[in-house]
């Protein structure tokens, strides 16, 4: 039987991987790609299901993250909402439920993008063989991939049976317990856990503040332009500081 051929989404996450100077197999840093893709991410834990919103607010790319969910969970999401800004053009904006199976075709799509993306197969098979060739994979091969390429338990698990490295068995017997098991084998469990983040990562605001100091723009303007993006009361608010705004 010939090989599987790589999906469409394979190959797309592929070509993104290497037009940011990564190879197929080593992990990337996916809040870096994004802020090389000028995307303005903010972290704010939501009493929602919702993993991230996506917003294309004039010249301005905004994602909003659910710092509630897991940090695994928030790379991924991160990851999905990349597709949507490099390939969902025509989209202005949406909530987006990352890896639910109740999800339209264009929603699929970002999940495939994003699983390739952050867990290459290739990547995946040589960091297998170099913990043991032609022996099962364990839990603790599959802990030891999800801290590598920083991404939920869930996530791993899709993506190794998507690519048949686990059968359906393994995948159901290993979803529970996830963060004693990683500390069994000596693993930190933070990955498996909310952060809580408040926070904002961009270069938008910087180059309006970049411009309002050069007098390229009035103060006005400045304001215009960060509520363009929907960051008016995120930057603006503390915009003079205050006595416990401490220089480091």
């Amino acid at each position: 039987m010939a090989p599987e051929l790589p999906s469409i989404y394979a190959n797309i996450a592929t070509k993104v991987r290497s037009d940011f100077g990564f190879g197929p197999l080593e992990p990337i840093d996916i809040t870096k790609v994004a802020r090389l893709s000028t995307v303005t991410c903010v972290y704010k834990p939501l009493d929602s299901g919702i993993s991230g919103i996506f917003v294309r607010a004039g010249s301005a790319q905004v994602v909003l993250i659910n710092s509630a969910k897991t940090l695994g969970h928030q790379n991924y999401t991160l990851a999905h909402e990349l597709y949507h800004v490099l390939y969902d053009r025509e989209v202005a904006g949406q909530p987006c439920y990352a890896a639910s199976p109740k999800t339209g075709a264009r929603e699929r799509a970002a999940d495939e993008f994003a699983a390739h993306l952050l867990m290459p197969g290739q990547g995946l098979y040589y960091y297998l063989a170099a913990r043991g060739s032609g022996r099962e994979i364990s839990i603790v091969d599959v802990v030891y991939l999800e801290q590598l390429f920083g991404v939920s338990h869930r996530a791993m698990l899709n993506q190794l049976r998507s690519l048949k490295l686990i059968g359906r068995k393994e995948a159901e017997n290993w979803q529970i317990g996830i963060r004693q098991t990683a500390r069994q084998w000596g693993y930190d469990d933070a990955l498996y856990r909310p952060t809580d983040r408040k926070g904002i990562e961009t270069d938008y605001a910087e180059k309006a503040r970049w411009a309002l100091d050069r007098n390229l723009i009035s103060f006005a303007k400045y304001e215009e332009l960060l509520a363009d993006a929907r960051l008016f009361d995120e930057i603006v608010g503390g915009f003079g500081g205050g006595d416990d705004d401490i220089s480091d």
